[in-house]
């Protein structure tokens, strides 16, 4: 049955595709199966090759869908951006085409926002993490914040994990206030960074959202990532010389122990060594307290160390890691 639109609607889904015509079905239908029913939902697709456009137009009968079509494969920012910018809803909720959201996720949110003060901007939750490769589900780690965000961040999603973009209903003055950066070509996870200088944020332990690992996304251009990362970084440092809601030292350490961490995950996953010299010596000159890090010293042994070295301590970690989620497995 077609829905109509309400002029009141409170929730915009944005949904941004390109060439995921494998997984874009699920993601449509996951929006449209959702218990709440008041909702747009802008699909974009990003100038796709593949057979998704022909997909996206099987869904548009119905009047709550707004499409985005592009001819063009540009920035990812600059799309969600404009999506933003003509979205209905007060709250906004990104959406891979690769994954999906639970059917009760816009409504328990929303219950959530109506109990709390005007200050909060995100509510989100943890995601269950499907891989393809080797059809296994397992509940994601993630940084628990409920209250101020900014150095709860800085010090714990390194260790606990990052809030899942897909995860997170947010509301859309956040993303007025601090808009994707558009020289970026896409970003996900740090910009909750930014949003903490001025908004709370609220964690509700029921999973909210299924975000897929498979052979296009799992570990694809680290480095470029981590660009993008420290772009984001540098514009948290600029806004938080207005707003002071933390030291620059402890955003400086984020940076410095993301830098050692793509490092780590350079070399876990036996990528090319002489691509690590440049972050290690970006280490030495502007990070030394991380000299004395275990993993540093770890990361410069194996560095200059032969691959099989570095090939056989991956075995040895992955058992353990394997070992270790045989114990959280969700199927």
């Amino acid at each position: 049955m077609v829905q109509e639109l309400n002029l009141h609607t409170e929730v915009t889904v944005i949904l941004i595709n390109y060439n995921q015509s494998k997984y874009l079905r699920d993601a449509i239908k996951s929006v449209l199966n959702q218990s709440y029913k008041n909702y747009e939902l802008i699909i974009i697709d990003n100038g796709s090759i593949d057979n998704s456009k022909k997909i996206i137009e099987t869904f548009l009968n119905d009047n709550r869908i707004n499409y985005l079509n592009y001819n063009k494969n540009d920035a990812v920012t600059k799309r969600l951006n404009h999506a933003i910018s003509i979205a209905k809803g007060k709250y906004i909720n990104f959406l891979m085409a690769d994954d999906m959201i639970e059917k009760n996720k816009l409504n328990s949110q929303l219950n959530i926002f109506k109990k709390l003060d005007d200050d909060y901007g995100v509510v989100y939750g943890p995601s269950i993490i499907i891989n393809e490769n080797n059809k296994k589900n397992y509940l994601a780690d993630v940084v628990k914040i409920n209250g101020n965000g900014l150095s709860e961040q800085l010090k714990k999603n390194l260790l606990n994990g990052h809030i899942n973009f897909n995860s997170a209903l947010i509301k859309k003055k956040c993303l007025i206030d601090y808009p994707m950066l558009e020289t970026i070509f896409i970003e996900t996870e740090s910009i909750f960074l930014c949003f903490a200088l001025k908004y709370k944020f609220k964690y509700d332990s029921n999973p909210v959202c299924y975000f897929r690992e498979h052979s296009e996304n799992i570990g694809k251009k680290i480095f470029d990532n981590l660009d993008r990362h420290i772009k984001r970084i540098e514009e948290l440092r600029k806004f938080n010389l207005i707003e002071k809601k933390c030291k620059d030292e402890e955003i400086q350490t984020y940076k410095g122990n993301i830098i050692l961490n793509i490092i780590w995950y350079n070399l876990r996953t036996n990528g090319a060594k002489k691509k690590n010299w440049k972050l290690i010596s970006e280490i030495i000159k502007n990070h030394k307290y991380l000299l004395i890090k275990m993993k540093f010293f770890l990361s410069l042994i194996l560095t200059l160390s032969p691959n099989t070295i570095t090939l056989i301590l991956n075995y040895i970690i992955d058992r353990i890691r394997r070992t270790k989620h045989n114990n959280i497995r969700l199927d």
